[in-house]
């Protein structure tokens, strides 16, 4: 059975396919962009999911070079920041999970 350390690493994958996509794209930031607007549009009256939401969008804006390297960090922000990703819609909901639900299995088999 994974572990809650197993499935931060698992977290990990998603992030490093949507840098790698990102890095042949880099134009494809500009989706994450148009995805976070409505999503923090949507959720005005949460104070919480406002501030959730704005820090991603300053992270969107940053450019490409240091936004790659947050999400992907091995540090407690990096593992925070892979919970909700700063970058939605780089990958379909479907392959996230696809990432995740390998290295998941790749865990339990050992």
């Amino acid at each position: 059975m994974p572990g809650h350390a197993d499935i931060d690493r698992a977290g990990l994958e998603p992030a490093r396919a949507i840098a790698a996509r990102i890095d042949v794209d880099p134009a494809s930031v500009s989706v994450a962009r148009e995805h976070l607007s409505p999503q923090s549009a949507r959720s005005a009256d949460a104070l919480s999911l406002i501030r959730c939401y704005q820090e991603r969008e300053s992270i969107v804006d940053r450019g490409w070079d240091h936004p790659r390297r947050v999400p992907l960090a091995e540090t407690d922000e990096g593992q925070r920041l892979r919970q909700t990703s700063p970058f939605p819609a780089i990958l379909s909901p479907i392959e996230a999970w696809a990432i995740t639900r390998a290295c998941l299995g790749r865990v339990a088999r050992t």
